[in-house]
């Protein structure tokens, strides 16, 4: 959601833009499909641009304009792109077995990879604070990593839990959800040493999670 916007994606339809000002009467204003067969999996607005995640690679939009968006550049790859997060200028993507990789996207016609970083299991999330990077990793846990030199990200710590679908942080608090554990709250005060503070069980795929102040909302697979 930006501004009166929902930035919807999925394996049909591509990219929809649904005006929301009228919260009764939700209305498309506009939509992108390169190809039938390409998956979108999340979208990041930032101004007037679009950075979507999908099963190809990153497409880079303009959307000044949301009853006509326009590609203006793209970075495939090889494994999809499960998520991205955007902060000065650089795209991270959680890559599911290529790990997490970073596109200088300065200029978003000519996106460019700057560095990349192998996780041992398959990534599917990231947030980033100050310049360490929280990455969910399906199998193993968050993974945090040192990104204070974008070509050379380096492991510092690894929070273990099984399943680790989605998350999403507020100030020093990480909501965790994991198909297999439920809901997890950590302290991330101290960035390299999360603590447990609470857990919910739960069950289902988590596709994505969003938080505010008093409540915690994940769509879950299959579940709603």
């Amino acid at each position: 959601i930006y501004e009166d916007l929902v930035y919807l994606g999925n394996d049909l339809d591509g990219l929809q833009i649904i005006d929301i000002s009228n919260p009764l009467l939700p209305t498309i204003t506009g939509s992108f499909l390169p190809d039938p067969a390409v998956g979108f999996e999340y979208t990041q607005v930032i101004d007037t641009l679009a950075y979507a995640a999908t099963k190809q690679g990153l497409y880079i939009l303009d959307v000044s304009d949301p009853s006509n968006p326009v590609a203006l550049g793209f970075s495939a790859s090889e494994f999809g792109c499960f998520r991205v997060h955007v902060v000065d200028s650089v795209a991270y993507l959680p890559e599911s077995a290529a790990g997490i990789r970073m596109i200088n996207v300065t200029d978003p016609t000519t996106p460019v990879e700057i560095g990349l970083f192998p996780t041992p299991d398959a990534a599917l999330w990231i947030e980033i604070v100050d310049t360490i990077a929280y990455v969910a990793e399906r199998f193993s846990g968050i993974q945090m990593l040192d990104i204070s030199d974008l070509t050379a990200p380096d492991s510092v710590g690894m929070f273990p839990v099984e399943y680790a679908d989605a998350i999403n942080i507020q100030g020093d608090s990480l909501y965790l959800a994991s198909s297999s554990w439920g809901f997890k709250l950590l302290d991330i005060s101290d960035r390299l040493n999360p603590v447990l503070l609470n857990e919910n069980p739960g069950g289902g795929y988590a596709r994505d999670i969003y938080t505010t102040s008093t409540h915690s909302y994940a769509a879950l697979r299959g579940l709603g």
